[in-house]
């Protein structure tokens, strides 16, 4: 289901409200994504420009807890609204949810700019079978989404209350062919040439 934003949201008030949403719907929990965000950040972001104070997480146990507390705390108060939610962090916060929420957000803030949410040719193995498969559920789930829409054989003001979800998942379908488009086109970049077909005798 989408989610109700107030429009126009800010991008940082976006990332919350998703956040907040990963957190409540799958497993992961507070603290675990407060260590992730911050093991993120300390290991893309240079000492000095770092704008977050997350600790390094290092030492005996009590230091370690230390880290872990203070840099969780961060986290609460930036989802709180209480410390500004630094733009340097946005990369770091994203790559720390748990999919699929974090394929979703992504996908979410390039349409702020026009953009669909694609993968890159170059990924690793294992994620070009999961894009084919992301794909094939993609288009499962275009049909399921359009099927209150179109049980009536048109598209009108009628169905305003299916079209966000069915114009989300479009979305989606739109950003994985993409991604698949992308890595056929990395291996063929002018496209292949046609097979000739021969009938068997």
């Amino acid at each position: 289901m989408p989610f109700d934003l107030h429009e126009p949201a800010t991008r940082s008030a976006l990332i919350m409200e998703r956040t907040q949403a990963a957190l409540r719907d799958s497993r992961m929990n507070l603290q675990t994504f407060a260590i992730a965000v911050a093991e993120h950040y300390l290991a893309a972001t240079t000492q000095f420009n770092r704008v977050a104070k997350f600790r390094v997480v290092e030492g005996e146990t009590k230091e370690i807890f230390r880290a872990n507390e203070h840099n969780c705390e961060i986290v609460t108060r930036m989802m709180r609204g209480v410390i500004k939610f630094p733009a340097d962090l946005e990369e770091p916060w994203v790559q720390s949810l748990p999919e699929p929420f974090r394929g979703k957000l992504v996908r979410e803030l390039a349409l702020r700019y026009g953009l669909l949410g694609a993968r890159i040719a170059d990924v690793p193995a294992p994620h070009r079978m999961a894009c084919l498969a992301d794909v094939l559920v993609d288009a499962g789930d275009t049909v399921r989404a359009m099927g209150p829409i179109l049980a009536d054989g048109k598209i009108n003001e009628a169905d305003a209350q299916y079209c966000a979800s069915a114009r989300e998942t479009i979305a989606r379908m739109q950003a994985d062919l993409a991604s698949l488009d992308s890595q056929l086109s990395a291996v063929a970049p002018n496209g292949a040439k046609p097979w000739a077909m021969r009938s068997i005798a």
